[in-house]
């Protein structure tokens, strides 16, 4: 059983970003980032961080480019997927976010008013539409948890929660908050059991291969299980 709704609409996406000041600071990351990593001659990122992919969708490389933005070319595919063609390179995939002092401050953040309120709001609704659709259990597995925002209300609401991570400083920022988190990219195999409901909120679309990823949620969930993402 599928449904669908859109929790950021739901709460009013434009007033979040005035009241919370994200867009401005990702305004601020963005700036930084084609500073340091964008060819101001070619407006594209350094041929040297990047590596190439098809689709990720139908695995083809067919498609016009429709924009530019950061430095990355969009391709809208024949099968009508919009993808970034040439992806950084595992070993610089967090040149933006690396520094502990960046990333005390993005966590911390999380948890400031009114950012937390907004965000939690977006949990309440996804998790509303989670039980609609018959959640048998309550053990959850979060898929790139972050620092553990959603473990603590879905621990707040009542649920086993568990999340993995593959920020060292994410990670160990929510297990100082006393969360269960794995360190490391999910693969199914680094889990030991299965759950009744797996999340990824905003996360799929940050994955190379989001097939693979979706296979291996299938593979940690129970007979009848559910699989939430946004």
């Amino acid at each position: 059983m599928s449904d669908y709704r859109d929790a950021s609409v739901e709460i009013g996406a434009n007033e979040f970003h005035k009241k919370t000041g994200i867009a401005a600071a990702q305004r601020k990351t963005e700036s930084e980032f084609k500073n340091k990593y964008v060819d101001s001659k070619t407006g594209k990122i350094q041929s040297h961080l990047i590596t190439k992919r098809n689709c990720p969708i139908c695995g083809h490389k067919k498609g016009e480019v429709t924009f530019n933005k950061n430095g990355f070319d969009h391709i809208l595919c024949t099968c009508g997927m919009v993808y970034v063609p040439e992806i950084l390179k595992e070993e610089h995939l967090n040149l933006v976010y690396s520094g502990g002092e960046h990333e005390k401050e993005t966590h911390d953040a999380f948890r400031a008013e009114p950012r937390k309120t907004f965000i939690c709001e977006i949990y309440r609704a996804g998790l509303e539409l989670i039980e609609k659709n018959g959640l048998k259990s309550n053990d959850c597995l979060d898929v790139g948890c972050s620092s553990g925002l959603f473990l603590e209300y879905a621990t707040g609401h009542g649920y086993a929660a568990d999340g993995i991570e593959p920020s060292d400083y994410a990670a160990e920022y929510g297990k100082n908050r006393g969360l269960t988190i794995t360190k490391g990219y999910f693969t199914a195999d680094k889990i030991e059991k299965k759950y009744s409901l797996v999340t990824l909120w905003d996360v799929l679309e940050h994955c190379d291969n989001p097939k693979v990823i979706l296979e291996d949620s299938n593979k940690v969930l129970d007979e009848g299980g559910i699989l939430f993402l946004q």
